[in-house]
C-alpha cells in the first residue's frame, strides 16, 4: 500500500511510464494503476469487480524489459507490453485516441504533470506576460506533489461522454474508494478529478457532491479533492431564466440531430408552484421524467431525454 502522503489522479491517458513520472531510482512513481474500461494486462480488483489494476511491480518489470544500455525506457514498448497500445493501427479521422497510452496528445498525462510533475508550471511557459514578476524556476521540485506515489485511475471514456452524468458517479465514487483502499489507513491523500458531468445543478447539492463532501468527512481531514471548473470546451449547454408572476418566459435550445450520444434537457425550478412545458420540434422523440404539464411546487428537477 501506497503510504505517508500519496497523489491521487482519477482522468484518462496515464502515461504511467513517462520519465516526468519516475523517482530516483528511475523506477514509476504510479504504485497502482486501474483501468475502469478493462482493457489491457492487469487483474481486476476484487473489491470492485471490474477493470483491470496494475501494481509497482508490474509496471517496473515492464520497464525494466525494455531498457538499453544507458538505462533509457522505451516507453511505447512498455504499452504494448502491457496491452495499453494502439500497436500501430491507425486511428479513424476526427477521434482522439482515449484509450492508447502512446499518444502524442494526453489529458491526463498533462495534468498529472502539472499537478505532480518534477518541474515548477511557470518552467513551462512559452510566453509569459511581460509584467509576471516570478522568474521560471528550471530546478527539480523536490516539494511533496513531486516525490509522492501516485495512484491512478483511467476512467471508461464511455462514461465521460454520457452527457447525463449517470454513469460518471458510480464511475468517480469508486475510483475514491479505490484510491484510499491502495493507501495506508494514515496515509495524506489528495486527488486530483479532471472531468464532471454537463448535466445536475451544480451547486454542490448533486448525488456526487454529497458523497464526496461525507468521504471528506469521514476521512478527518487525510483526505482532499480537488475538482476543475472547466467550460467543457465552452459548449454552451446551460442557460438561466428569471420568472415573474403571471408571465410566460420561454427558452430555446438546440441539439445537433447527428449526434452519436442520447441529448439530455434537465429543468430546474425554484420551490414555487408554476406550471411547464417542453416542445420538440426534433424528429426524435422526446422522454420526460415528470408530466411536462404538471404542476411542480416542491423545487423538482425534471429531466428528459431525446433519443436520436
Amino acid at each position: 500500500m501506497a503510504a505517508n502522503r500519496v497523489f491521487g489522479l482519477i482522468d484518462d491517458g496515464l502515461a504511467l511510464a513517462h520519465a516526468h513520472f519516475l523517482d530516483a531510482a528511475e523506477c514509476s512513481r504510479v504504485a497502482y494503476f486501474w483501468r475502469q474500461d478493462g482493457l489491457g494486462r492487469g487483474v481486476r480488483p476484487k473489491a470492485l469487480g471490474y477493470g483491470r489494476e496494475l501494481g509497482a511491480a508490474q509496471i517496473d518489470n515492464a520497464m525494466n524489459a525494455v531498457r538499453d544500455a544507458s538505462g533509457a525506457v522505451d516507453e511505447d514498448a512498455v504499452y504494448t507490453a502491457l496491452g495499453l497500445s494502439r500497436l500501430g493501427k491507425p486511428w479513424p479521422a476526427g477521434r482522439v485516441p482515449y484509450h492508447a497510452l502512446d499518444t502524442a496528445i494526453s489529458h491526463g498525462t498533462h495534468v498529472m504533470d502539472l499537478a505532480a510533475g518534477p518541474w515548477d508550471v511557470l518552467a513551462r511557459l512559452s510566453n509569459p506576460p511581460s509584467d509576471l514578476d516570478a522568474p521560471p524556476n528550471w530546478h527539480r521540485l523536490q516539494d511533496p506533489a513531486s516525490q509522492a506515489p501516485i495512484v491512478a485511475v483511467q476512467l471508461d471514456y464511455r462514461t465521460v461522454q454520457d452527457t447525463s452524468g449517470g454513469s460518471m458517479n458510480v464511475h468517480v465514487l469508486d475510483a475514491l474508494m479505490y484510491i484510499l483502499a491502495r493507501c495506508q489507513p494514515s496515509a495524506e491523500v489528495v486527488v486530483n478529478i479532471s472531468f464532471g458531468a454537463l448535466a445536475g445543478p451544480h451547486d454542490g447539492s448533486s448525488l456526487l457532491e454529497a458523497a464526496m463532501d461525507d468521504l471528506v468527512q469521514r476521512c478527518a481531514g487525510r483526505l482532499q479533492i480537488v475538482l476543475a471548473a472547466g467550460n467543457s470546451y465552452q459548449s454552451r449547454t446551460h442557460a438561466n431564466l428569471t420568472l415573474q408572476a403571471g408571465k410566460a418566459t420561454a427558452c430555446a435550445g438546440w441539439c445537433h440531430r447527428m449526434t452519436r450520444h442520447q441529448a439530455f434537457l434537465s429543468s430546474g425550478f425554484p420551490r414555487a408552484p408554476l406550471r411547464c412545458s417542453f416542445n420538440s420540434r426534433h424528429p426524435a422523440t422526446l422522454h420526460c421524467r415528470h408530466s411536462c404539464q404538471a404542476n411542480l411546487a416542491r423545487g423538482c428537477r425534471t429531466s428528459c431525454c431525446a433519443a436520436p
